[in-house]
């Protein structure tokens, strides 16, 4: 529910629901929208920069075997 993430840093919550788009997007479009949002999310050097950066790999992978 939207008031659980109320005290979470943005750049954490945008980090984890792009991650979302990542792991169940069903098309290119979706899994580029969870991309982009850890790519926003990536902007600081601590441990969640390190996550955000794993997902982004993980979401380009998944980018390019996706079957259209």
């Amino acid at each position: 529910e939207a008031e659980d993430w109320k005290n979470i840093p943005e750049e954490t919550r945008n980090g984890t629901i792009g991650y979302y788009h990542i792991v169940f997007g069903r098309s290119r479009e979706e899994i580029r929208k969870g991309i982009n949002m850890c790519r926003e999310a990536d902007g600081s050097a601590n441990l969640n920069s390190k996550y955000v950066q794993l997902h982004e790999v993980i979401g380009w992978r998944r980018y390019f075997n996706v079957r259209d």
